[in-house]
């Protein structure tokens, strides 16, 4: 099972709809007027062969927190970087708790942090049920600075694969168990977690599945809460199901939304590609704003000629009233790409700044699968959207580092994840790219 990395958000239907219709295409399509320059390169401490450092990230303010899930025999380790300036320093380290550290179990496969809240998926531990899987949700100490477990959970469910996806915010965490099956649904219709953070202690809210729940949807494979600033409580959030489809025709996928309202959380939409196609796998990443909702394809067309490439679809609106706006491809689209596999958004002033990541794009004619992260900013006109840069390893590309495996981003930085690079001679030691917005390039020099 690949691993969906996900991140907390910060920062007429017609129209909307035919102006997406008009600028499907135009999407692959560049209007260079930004660009991304490497910074740093961050590596484990001591590389050791298939750590898979990089398989998961995510960044908040001055932190960023690695996931190497095949350390120790897959019994996985968390990393944690400050930033001092431009350097992103080892701040920490994080195992499992002793009691479910346990070799397979993938801690670090998912994580997501945002302010003082951490929260680590270890999606195949077996508790009493085999591949059932746990989360450990973290606090910061405010003197310290460190990360602290204030406590593990999981649902016994064989197969449940609880911690498969994780998002937090100040208030709220999600836990996605694509495999769980709750009382009434299919199998592997999945299900998401609701915590809520309340006077210095979390508490277990009601479990969602879809409505209608799908056998094998596996709803809760990908997540993505939006806060309206960091700090404050989660107001909406997405869920994706790549395997919903009717009977006979699964893996078309559907994006599923929630909204927050007096009653608690509560399905406001049901979101789906312009045009499904059995396989395309919608919903297998997914990114949210106030009035924007994205769902990556791994296996759609490119318009461009390259089979199972993959696409990103958008919606504009508000909840319950999300309209189709517009679909992407990245202009240099190879195929079996799985571009939309990972996605992060961060609205910068009320520009959204969306990177998808593509892991098994090539580089260049001969260079397979070392994959690339793709950055977009919407345009002038309605409903456009256009790639803005392709960040990736360039010349010191290899093949199958799968970078864009993971991408989170914060402010001016983007963390993107390779963890099958090769760290000298050690195989899949895996790193993360740190890339920097050139600021000088904005203004205008070259």
């Amino acid at each position: 099972m690949s691993r969906r990395k996900n991140a907390v958000v910060q920062g007429s239907a017609i129209a909307w709809c035919l102006c997406g219709l008009l600028f499907s295409t135009q999407a692959i399509h560049a209007a260079t007027t930004e660009k991304w320059v490497t910074l740093s390169q961050l590596t484990e401490p001591t590389p050791a062969a298939s750590s898979r450092f990089g398989e998961a990230v995510s960044m908040s303010d001055n932190y960023l927190v690695v996931g190497a899930p095949g350390t120790s025999s897959g019994a996985g380790t968390v990393y944690v970087f400050t930033r001092t300036g431009n350097a992103w320093l080892l701040s920490d380290t994080l195992h499992a708790p002793s009691w479910q550290l346990q070799a397979g179990a993938h801690f670090g496969a998912t994580l997501a942090v945002s302010g003082d809240n951490l929260v680590v998926g270890e999606p195949d531990y077996d508790d009493t049920a085999i591949g059932s899987g746990s989360v450990c949700f973290y606090r910061r100490n405010a003197v310290t600075g460190k990360f602290a477990l204030a406590f593990d959970t999981g649902y016994a469910q064989t197969g449940g694969h609880f911690g498969y996806s994780v998002a937090v915010s100040a208030t709220q965490a999600l836990i996605g168990a694509p495999g769980v099956a709750l009382a009434g649904s299919p199998a592997n219709a999945g299900a998401v977690f609701v915590w809520q953070y309340s006077q210095n202690a979390w508490s277990s809210m009601p479990a969602f599945t879809a409505s209608p729940a799908g056998n094998g949807a596996g709803f809760g494979s990908s997540l993505a809460l939006f806060e309206p600033s960091t700090g404050t409580a989660a107001t909406t959030f997405a869920a994706g199901a790549p395997g919903y489809g009717p009977s006979g025709a699964n893996d078309l996928g559907e994006v599923f939304v929630f909204t927050f309202g007096a009653g608690g959380w509560a399905q406001s939409q049901r979101l789906h590609e312009q045009s499904e196609i059995q396989g395309d796998g919608f919903g297998t990443s997914v990114a949210i704003t106030a009035d924007r909702v994205f769902g990556g394809s791994i296996a759609r067309d490119n318009p461009g000629g390259a089979t199972m490439s993959g696409s990103v679809t958008s919606f504009y609106g508000s909840p319950g009233s999300f309209a189709y706006e517009d679909e992407l491809f990245s202009i240099s689209g190879s195929s079996n790409a799985q571009f939309g596999q990972s996605m992060s958004l961060y609205v910068d002033g009320n520009a959204p700044h969306l990177f998808v990541g593509a892991p098994f794009a090539n580089q260049g004619a001969s260079v397979a699968d070392s994959g690339a992260a793709y950055v977009f900013l919407p345009q002038a006109t309605p409903g456009a959207w256009a790639q803005q840069d392709r960040l990736s390893l360039g010349s010191d590309a290899v093949a199958s580092d799968h970078l864009a495996s993971s991408v989170s981003t914060f402010g001016l930085y983007v963390a993107v994840g390779a963890p099958q690079r090769e760290v000298g001679t050690t195989t899949n030691a895996g790193v993360v790219e740190i890339f920097i917005k050139d600021t000088i390039f904005a203004d205008g020099l070259q």
